[in-house]
């Protein structure tokens, strides 16, 4: 009885540990949806919801309805629908079909963002696209060979000017600063298509 109770508490143990591996085979959806706590990466699954509190890896992964995250998330090759993270992302080749809420920074690279898109931090993407309006509240934001459409900046509660800084990007659309004193800064191959409220246009030689 006495080692039957230490490898049940062994397995306990180690089904409990910080850091969780998933993989899973094409066409077996799992379910998350409860919150999930610790360091995970998963890889190569597929799940309808997950909702995760902690740092957060993902690898080739689908989420069919919502993402939610209290840490940090880092995202490579993956397919996801509504994401709501609190805390700093990384995304890499990452598509998104529904809206995206982040309260912290957004690094996306090679990303496609087909909702509307919300961020309460530093957005800085590279190679990535925008076909619903954006809305950001920071002091520095960064789009190099990247599309958008229209864009909010929120008034920065520091009381600091509010630069949107584009390199070789499109917007398809309107620049709107709430604070009045923002300052687009663009070189050559940026274009704005709509009108910029509330702010100037810089042009970088």
């Amino acid at each position: 009885m006495k080692k039957s109770t230490l490898a049940t508490l062994s397995l306990v143990c180690l089904m409990s540990a910080s850091t969780v591996f998933a993989d899973s085979k094409e066409g077996n959806h799992q379910s998350m949806g409860n919150m999930q706590f610790g360091n995970a990466v998963l890889s190569s699954a597929e799940f309808k919801d997950l909702h995760h509190s902690g740092n957060l890896q993902l690898n080739n992964v689908k989420v069919a309805h919502s993402l939610i995250v209290n840490g940090k998330l880092n995202a490579k090759e993956s397919i996801l629908h509504e994401l709501t993270i609190n805390g700093d992302s990384k995304l890499k080749d990452v598509t998104l079909s529904g809206p995206t809420s982040i309260n912290g920074h957004l690094e996306a690279q090679d990303s496609k963002f087909n909702g509307p898109v919300t961020i309460h931090g530093h957005l800085s993407a590279k190679g990535s696209s925008f076909k619903e309006p954006i809305k950001v509240r920071s002091t520095n934001t960064n789009f190099e060979n990247s599309t958008l459409h229209d864009i909010t900046i929120e008034k920065s509660r520091s009381g600091e000017k509010e630069y949107l800084n584009l390199e070789g990007t499109k917007i398809e659309g309107n620049v709107k600063f709430e604070s009045g004193t923002g300052i687009v800064r663009l070189d050559d191959k940026s274009s704005i298509t709509g009108k910029v409220t509330g702010g100037t246009v810089e042009k970088n030689s």
